[in-house]
């Protein structure tokens, strides 16, 4: 013991901080996270492969497959109200009626024009160069793209020039036709009219009149028997083949027309048919019903345009506040030519399918977006495999097309899985590279939407064999994982665990979650009180399931498991103690997870049965030393404390005078006490838990508890590593971190206080960082007035204060994370957040990474339709782009920067051609995108092969690693303890 004594006397004069000095700290941003604002419009380029973001916070993210992102801020921080792709251009619109013209390529500012008065609505087509502006005086003016200025065509209020004597009306929908180019839809509140651009004048006029007794889309009809009536209208849509007309109405009326002769074919609502006919009073419905306006509609095409359906947001009767969107499949459009009015009106009276899909059950949908395969024309809506639904917190979600199926977020880039459901929790965790790698190929098998651009190679590994990974909990029951400080380009993705469905109670909401990186284990705590087990690894279809558990507090949900996972975190097993909600959560890295409750109740859980090792009110159970978990479910008289358990550690380390290490689990409360329990071998090859000591050592509730090894100035937490060298003998002397709100303090349990002090401010998050050029050990601690200090070891000094560059708003800042190597994850916003590093040199991010690329000109844009044979024979006239660029800039307009770009593609193209088969050189370029062999792949060629060659080492790493981790465990436990007790 006096050896004992001795070393500790030697080592707790050590100063843990010696090589960190003021000049080795400051602040370095490494990344960013999520995305800033609320998301109010989303566009979609599927040629490229790409998905743009406006929030209302002025700022634009353009995003791609993995680590490809970016983001620019325009000058007026106005809300962006519409974004589209045009080509190599983005174009953007925001509330002050600023319109931007963005170059992908470059990835820089074309052109930036002020709309003259208050607009309405914009329409663009990827093949054109020319964007038509609805304006609210009913107007309809046009943008040059390539010159950056207003064309002289104007189309004045075709509404005003048909009915004088109605009220001034607003362009409200305006399309152009699928397949010709100068023809145009536009809609206004009591009409909508075809525009030939090449006549300059109105075509048809489509006007919805109700006779009296007709019920459009009004639930009663006591209320349409007085006159007739035009319900106002509020979109109007081109059928894929142009065809027909759909016109959509604010009373719920759905209106098909023919295109060509405005005859009205067919009125209904998405339930009932014939509606624009009169009916009897008889037919009404409840009048205290109220029907939601329509939000959105698409006339979405397959890959043959004639097979076509409505994807249709709002119009239906309320039901509560459940969202969600209604189908109506109509199949094969009936042969236009032979085809009578009356034959296609019952075709839209009758689909061949009709579905509701609910989004949301307390969410409301306020837009979408289709995102199809290939074609970016027919608006966006050809063949689509997903769409994205927009809600008006700027949450999104994603669901298959057509299906309805809800779809993980793995399948989004990144930035998006921050919006897809409010951030309840966020924690860390560490895993080695090659664990992480096979855990993330599972998620990277999931097909990704999005694969445009080229990402950045960032500057690589961080120096460590380990990784700190965030694991980020949702309000729609979901938990996130992904790496924090994305060194490793290839792995950016984020891995998603749907915890709904898997609790035995009604609307169980996911509070938190605890995961161990070294066993692949994870645990997850809903608001009732339960605990979900997850392990990750390979689902087994047709194994043999575990049967109903008939273990106390613990059931089996492993044929809860949904047979299309084929790996990842797989649900094991719940824990229902039914003592109320869970206060703290801590899953260790040796196979057990401590639980606390807010009424007192502390258990321990080992994930090797799994079995309830420990279950006693943590006041009732510091009563006697030395009291064990053998009378685990026996009551007794003592009265509880009240105090309960707010923070839980795993340790390997000494207690008091000791010559041997122990497992520790070390639980701090809310009056500031730290318990000490050991976890001890039993026959059987059990574990008991037995209370050793308390201690008081601050004065408020403790927020978390950091063990930490003063002799190698490392973590000292429980890993399976220290519980082999348990086994040897090596003694481990350690301090324990105790963290406050107002103060910290460095304790030794059962008695000793090696260092006390108030802390400068109110703390918001803190942690241990191991690291730097000189290996240096630090505690950090992130203040809420957005100060950094640095504390040394273990006098507690400060060696530095740091101050956050960055807008914060403090609410989210509790939810901070400083990690082991230094770095700091700040939650700036509800939807964002950005890592730092306190070994850095203070330099910004747009310094320190390269630009990724965005725009891929080898990815050839397919030929915008073409009317069919029919209207050939029929003599309609087909308007060539050449010939819209010269109606509507004029006839001395020269060509346009795409059509000079165009041509000489096609130049060099017929260069090749004619090359000799011997010649294989071909032209040399700069762009990053021709980079690499000539077997047509490029650069994107060894990016793959690459990326498929980690997916597969990692995998295999991580399925050798989940075998050794299950040997390993229990026979390291007891070889470790029988060294020491038997």
């Amino acid at each position: 013991m006096s050896s004992v004594l001795s070393r500790l006397k030697t080592l707790g004069d050590r100063d843990l901080s010696a090589t960190v000095s003021s000049n080795s700290l400051a602040l370095t941003e490494l990344a960013n996270f999520g995305i800033i604002g609320t998301i109010g419009t989303l566009a979609v380029d599927p040629v490229q492969g790409l998905v743009a973001v406006g929030t209302d916070k002025g700022r634009v993210y353009i995003l791609g497959q993995a680590n490809v992102e970016f983001s620019f801020n325009i000058s007026s921080y106005q809300p962006i109200k519409e974004i589209r792709f045009v080509g190599s251009n983005l174009i953007v619109v925001d509330n002050a009626r600023n319109m931007l013209v963005f170059d992908m390529l470059a990835k820089e500012l074309l052109y930036q024009h002020t709309i003259p008065g208050n607009y309405a609505v914009i329409e663009a087509d990827p093949s054109l160069d020319w964007l038509f502006i609805g304006m609210e005086s009913g107007q309809v003016l046009v943008y040059d793209l390539d010159r950056g200025n207003m064309a002289p065509l104007r189309i004045d209020n075709l509404q005003k020039a048909k009915f004088p004597k109605l009220r001034l009306s607003p362009v409200v929908s305006l399309e152009l036709h699928p397949c010709e180019v100068s023809m145009l839809l536009v809609g206004y509140r009591d009409c909508a009219v075809t525009f030939s651009i090449v006549s300059n004048s109105p075509v048809k006029y489509f006007v919805y009149e109700l006779p009296a007794g007709a019920p459009g889309g009004e639930l009663d009809i006591k209320n349409t028997r007085a006159k007739k009536r035009s319900p106002q209208l509020s979109q109007a849509l081109w059928h894929p083949n142009g065809h027909h007309i759909l016109t959509v109405h604010c009373d719920g009326s759905l209106v098909f027309w023919d295109s060509y002769e405005a005859v009205l074919l067919h009125a209904r609502t998405i339930l009932d048919t014939f509606v624009n006919l009169p009916q009897s009073a008889d037919n009404s419905l409840d009048g205290s019903q109220v029907r939601e306006s329509f939000k959105k509609v698409t006339w979405n095409c397959l890959e043959n345009p004639d097979e076509t359906s409505l994807l249709i947001l709002g119009g239906d009767v309320k039901r509560g506040s459940v969202s969600s969107v209604s189908v109506l499949d109509f199949d094969v459009t009936p042969h236009y030519s032979t085809t009578s009015y009356e034959r296609a009106g019952q075709f839209y009276s009758t689909p061949k399918r009709q579905r509701t899909i609910p989004v949301s059950e307390s969410l409301t949908a306020m837009s979408f977006i289709n995102i199809p395969r290939s074609n970016p024309f027919y608006r966006g809506n050809h063949d689509p495999r997903a769409f994205l639904v927009l809600f008006e917190t700027g949450e999104v979600e994603l669901f298959s097309f057509p299906s309805g199926l809800p779809l993980s977020s793995s399948n989004l880039p990144s930035p998006l899985c921050w919006v897809e459901s409010l951030l309840i929790s966020i924690s860390s965790a560490i895993f080695t590279r090659e664990s992480f790698l096979g855990l993330m190929s599972s998620s990277i098998k999931n097909e990704q939407l999005f694969s445009g651009g080229l990402p950045a190679i960032h500057r690589g590994s961080n120096g460590y064999k380990s990784k700190n990974v965030m694991c980020a909990v949702g309000a729609n029951g979901s938990v996130k994982i992904y790496d924090s400080t994305q060194f490793d380009t290839e792995y950016s993705s984020v891995l998603n665990v749907d915890v709904r469905g898997l609790t035995g109670k009604y609307n169980a909401e996911v509070e938190a979650a605890s995961l161990s990186g070294m066993n692949g284990e994870m645990a997850v705590s809903t608001k009732n009180g339960e605990v979900i087990l997850f392990k990750f690894g390979s689902n087994k279809l047709g194994a043999k399931r575990n049967p109903a558990s008939k273990i106390p507090f613990i059931t089996s949900i492993q044929d809860k498991i949904p047979s299309y996972v084929r790996s990842g975190f797989l649900p094991v097993s719940t824990v229902d103690i039914q003592k109320g909600s869970v206060s703290v959560i801590k899953n260790s890295d040796v196979g057990f997870v401590g639980i606390g409750y807010k009424n007192g109740t502390l258990a321990v859980v080992d994930r090797r049965g799994p079995a309830v090792i420990f279950l006693k009110d943590i006041g009732i159970a510091s009563d006697t030393p030395s009291s064990t978990s053998r009378g685990l479910f026996k009551s007794s008289k003592k009265v509880p404390t009240n105090e309960f358990a707010t923070a839980i550690e795993f340790a390997i380390m000494s207690v008091d005078d000791d010559s041997f290490s122990s497992l520790l689990m070390l639980v701090g409360t809310d009056r500031g006490n730290v318990h000490t329990y050991r976890i001890m071998p039993v026959s059987n090859g059990k574990f008991q838990v037995a209370f050793y000591s308390k201690m008081n050592a601050v004065g408020t509730s403790i927020e978390s508890l950091m063990s930490i090894n003063i002799d190698s100035g490392l973590s000292a937490a429980a890993t399976i590593a220290d519980m082999t060298n348990l086994a040897q003998g090596v003694l481990t002397i350690g301090y324990t971190v105790v963290m406050s709100k107002i103060e910290v303090a460095i304790v030794r349990p059962p008695k000793g206080k090696v260092a006390h002090r108030k802390l400068p401010a109110s703390l918001a998050s803190s942690g241990l960082a191991f690291g730097g050029q000189k290996k240096s050990t630090a505690l950090v601690c992130v203040l809420d007035t957005a100060e950094v200090a640095v504390m040394r070891i273990p006098s507690l000094r400060i060696s530095k204060e740091l101050k956050i560059d960055h807008n914060i708003e403090p609410v989210y800042l509790r939810d901070s994370l400083v990690l082991s190597s230094g770095d700091i994850f700040l939650r700036t916003h509800r939807t964002s957040g950005v890592l730092l590093n306190i070994w850095g040199r203070g330099v910004p991010l747009d310094n320190t990474l390269p630009k990724c690329e965005l725009f891929n000109p080898n990815r050839e844009m397919p030929l915008r339709p073409t009317y069919s044979t029919v209207e050939w024979l029929k003599g309609s006239q087909v308007t060539s782009t050449e010939d819209l660029n010269r109606l509507i800039g004029g006839p001395n307009r020269v060509m346009s920067k795409r059509q000079m770009e165009e041509k000489r593609a096609r130049e060099r193209q017929q260069n090749l051609i004619t090359r000799t088969t011997g010649n294989t050189g071909g032209n040399r370029t700069d762009s990053p995108w021709a980079a690499g062999n000539n077997n047509g792949g490029g650069i994107f060629s060894g990016w793959q092969e690459t990326l498929n060659n980690i997916e597969q080492a990692g995998s295999d790493c991580f399925n050798s690693f989940d075998d050794t981790i299950k040997s390993t465990q229990t026979n390291v436990l007891k070889s470790a303890f029988k060294a020491k007790f038997f």
